[in-house]
């Protein structure tokens, strides 16, 4: 069964919800899926789940929804729209310039780090990708079924944010880079309605994600991407 992946657009709609006066009551009433964390400014878990790698930026975000489910993303997208928060998504937390943790005060994260599952499928090729695995992760599943992707050498580093800015790694000259395997999405927009981003359907949403813009405008849980088969021999240099 194919997997989602769940889209912000950045002309999200303002969707009220009746009865919640604030933001941080909106998401306490949410009715999030028994996998999901919603940690607040006052929880002691706060300064862990905002950390960034890069401690130069420390900015201080208005909450961090772990997501359990892509239901999930949903509903937490309505209530930053009803309330004006800017949303973010998170993937391995390796932006230089913190954008995972919001980019500025005030911003609700979405963190995709529950999403580990990758999924091959021998007849097309394909492999759904889960956004919370990290490069290590994808090279190591792939790696059972003889197959790879083009990206980097760093392990840790989230496949979320490493595709968003192209991917180059060594099978780059021949395969290009890991955003060129991205094969579609599945994204909801801010009032929860959910449609299928590729190539020739929904293009503008596709390109919009692949030509780089998916950090600041897209809530990215999974990919669908094709998966280079291994060669059978290999070359040494000394």
């Amino acid at each position: 069964m194919i997997s989602t992946l769940f889209v912000l657009c950045a002309t999200a709609l303002v969707i009220p919800v009746r009865g919640q006066t604030t933001f941080e009551g909106c998401l306490n009433a949410a009715q999030f899926s028994s996998g999901a964390q919603v940690v607040l400014p006052s929880s002691s878990a706060y300064a862990n789940a905002t950390v960034s790698t890069n401690i130069q930026f420390n900015y201080k975000a208005a909450a961090v929804v772990f997501l359990g489910a892509h239901s999930d993303a949903t509903k937490a997208i309505k209530c930053a729209s009803t309330h004006n928060i800017p949303v973010v998504s998170r993937s391995g937390r390796h932006s230089y310039a913190s954008f995972g943790s919001g980019g500025r005060d005030g911003a609700l994260i979405l963190d995709t780090t529950l999403f580990k599952s990758v999924e091959y499928d021998s007849k097309t090729g394909y492999a759904t990708v889960g956004l919370g695995n990290r490069l290590g992760d994808l090279a190591l599943a792939l790696n059972q079924f003889g197959r790879g992707t083009p990206h980097g050498t760093c392990a840790f580093v989230g496949i979320g944010g490493h595709s968003t800015c192209g991917g180059f790694g060594m099978w780059s000259r021949k395969h290009g880079l890991v955003v060129d395997q991205v094969v579609n999405y599945q994204v909801a927009v801010a009032d929860g309605s959910i449609v299928t981003a590729s190539r020739t359907k929904n293009p503008e949403l596709f390109w919009v994600r692949a030509f780089g813009f998916g950090s600041r405008t897209s809530i990215d849980l999974v990919y669908r991407l094709f998966a280079v088969r291994h060669p059978h021999l290999g070359q040494f240099y000394r």
